[in-house]
C-alpha cells in the first residue's frame, strides 16, 4: 500500500467505528432500558401472585420470579452502552496504531537510506539466518517499529522529529487533545476508567488544566468519542502528509490531490470541524499551487458555513480575488454567499461545457446541497438538462439503490 492507500484505509476504519458508536450504543441503551421496564412488570406480576392467600398463586409467583431473574438476568448487570462505547474507543487507537506502523515501513521501504540511522544491534548468529541484506535491513524496520510503538505516543513523535528532521509533528492545536484520549484510553483499558497521578501530571506538561483529580471515574460521551475520532483522523492525516512532503517533495501533485480530497471526504461526512482543520493546516503544509490552493480555500469556507460559522466562511471568501478565476470557482463562491440568483445564471453559462462539472455534481457535490432546494436552481438545470431535478435525483437514488442490493448479493 502506498501512503494515500494507507490513510484512505486508515479513515475508513475509523469513520466505520463512528457509525458503529452512533448506531449501536444508542440502540444498545434502548434495548437495556426496554429489558429493565419488562423486568419491573415481571416482578410486578410476580410479587401480586407471592402475595396471593392461595399456594397456586404462590407457587406460579415464585416461579414468575425465577423465570424474569434468568430471562432478564443479562440486562441487570453493568451498562451494555458503556461497555460498548469503551471498546470502540479503545479500538480506535488500535486502528491509530496499526496506521502507524503500515507508515512507517512504507517511509522506511520507500527510503532504503533511513535504515543506516536506526541503532539497532544484530549478533552474528541473528545476521546467518537471514538470506540477504533485504532481509536484514525488513528485520531492522519491523524492530524499530515494534520498539517505537512500545513508547508513549509522546516519545513516538519526539522520536520521529528526532529521526526525520521534522519539528511540526506536534505542532497542531489538538495535539493535547489526542494525548488526552491517549491517555484516558490507559485508563479505561487498565485502571477500568479510574484516574491516575499519571494522567494528571501528563495534562500538566501539555499546560492542560485537567477536568479531573485522581480517583474519579471517566466515560465516553457521544459528543467526546465524535471529537477524538476527528482528532486521530486528523494526526494521521498530517503525520502522513507531512512525511510524505519531507521524503517526496517532488509528488505534490499526488499529495495535493489526496489533500483536498480529504476535505472534501470529511465534508460529505459531516465531520465539519475535521474539515476546518486540515483547511487551517493548509497554510503551513504550504500548498503554491493556485488550483489546489483555491479548491482547499472554497472546502474550507463551506466547512464552516455548514458548521454554522458564517462569519468565518465569509472571512475566507474574502480573502480571495476570485475575480480571475473559472466560472465554476465564481459558481462556488456565489452558492456559499447564498447570492443564488448569480449561481444561477452562472449554471446556465457553464452549461454543460465545463471539464470539472457534470450533471452528477449537482446531485453529489455538498457544497450544492442547500442551493438544490432554491427556485432558480431548478428552473436553470431544467433549462441546461431538459429535465427536472427531482427526477434527476429520483432516478439516482434508484441506481444506487439497485447498486446496493447488487452489492450486497455479492457478498452473500
Amino acid at each position: 500500500m502506498n501512503i494515500a492507500e494507507i490513510v484512505g484505509s486508515t479513515l475508513e476504519s475509523l469513520r466505520e467505528a463512528r457509525i458503529l458508536a452512533g448506531l449501536y450504543v444508542s440502540v444498545s441503551a434502548q434495548l437495556q432500558k426496554t429489558g429493565l421496564e419488562d423486568y419491573a412488570d415481571s416482578i410486578e406480576k410476580a410479587n401480586k401472585l407471592l402475595s396471593s392467600r392461595k399456594n397456586s398463586d404462590k407457587h406460579r409467583g415464585e416461579s414468575e420470579l425465577h423465570l424474569a431473574e434468568q430471562k432478564y438476568n443479562r440486562y441487570l448487570v453493568g451498562s451494555h452502552p458503556k461497555a460498548l462505547s469503551t471498546s470502540l474507543f479503545i479500538y480506535q487507537f488500535s486502528i491509530f496504531d496499526a496506521f502507524f506502523g503500515r507508515l512507517l515501513s512504507e517511509v522506511y521501504s520507500r527510503k532504503p537510506e533511513l535504515v543506516n540511522s536506526i541503532e539497532k544491534s544484530l549478533t552474528i548468529r541473528d545476521i546467518s539466518e537471514f538470506k540477504s541484506i533485504k532481509e536484514i535491513k525488513s528485520n531492522l524496520i519491523q524492530k524499530e517499529i515494534e520498539s517505537l510503538r512500545r513508547d508513549s505516543y509522546i516519545d513516538q513523535f519526539k522520536s520521529m522529529e528526532s529521526k526525520f528532521g521534522i519539528k511540526t509533528l506536534r505542532a497542531y492545536e489538538n495535539w493535547s487533545i489526542f494525548i488526552e484520549a491517549a491517555q484516558r484510553r490507559h485508563l479505561l483499558t487498565h485502571c477500568d476508567g479510574e484516574v491516575s497521578q499519571q494522567y494528571i501530571t501528563i495534562l500538566k506538561s501539555l499546560d492542560e488544566n485537567p477536568k479531573y483529580v485522581v480517583g474519579d471515574k471517566v466515560g465516553i460521551d457521544p459528543e467526546y468519542f465524535n471529537k477524538v475520532n476527528d482528532v486521530i483522523s486528523e494526526t494521521c492525516i498530517k503525520l502522513a502528509l507531512i512525511l510524505w512532503r519531507k521524503f517526496w517533495d517532488k509528488e505534490k501533485e499526488d499529495q495535493n490531490k489526496l489533500f483536498n480530497y480529504l476535505m472534501t471526504s470529511a465534508i460529505e461526512n459531516g465531520q465539519y470541524e475535521l474539515a476546518i482543520s486540515l483547511g487551517t493546516f493548509s497554510d503551513a503544509y504550504k500548498i503554491s499551487e493556485d488550483l489546489y490552493r483555491r479548491m482547499i480555500k472554497i472546502n474550507l469556507a463551506q466547512a464552516y458555513k455548514w458548521n454554522e460559522e458564517i462569519d468565518n466562511c465569509n472571512k475566507i471568501l474574502d480573502e480571495e480575488d476570485w475575480s480571475a478565476c473559472t466560472n465554476e470557482f465564481n459558481l462556488c463562491v456565489s452558492v456559499l454567499r447564498d447570492d443564488f440568483e448569480s449561481a444561477s445564471k452562472l449554471m446556465i453559462v457553464i452549461g454543460k461545457s465545463s471539464d470539472i462539472m457534470d450533471k452528477s455534481s449537482y446531485l453529489t457535490w455538498p457544497i450544492f446541497k442547500k442551493f438544490t432546494e432554491e427556485k432558480d436552481f431548478k428552473d436553470a438545470y431544467k433549462k441546461i438538462y431538459r429535465q427536472d431535478f427531482m427526477a434527476a435525483k429520483t432516478t439516482a437514488v434508484k441506481k444506487e439503490q439497485k447498486e446496493a442490493n447488487k452489492a450486497s448479493k455479492r457478498t452473500k
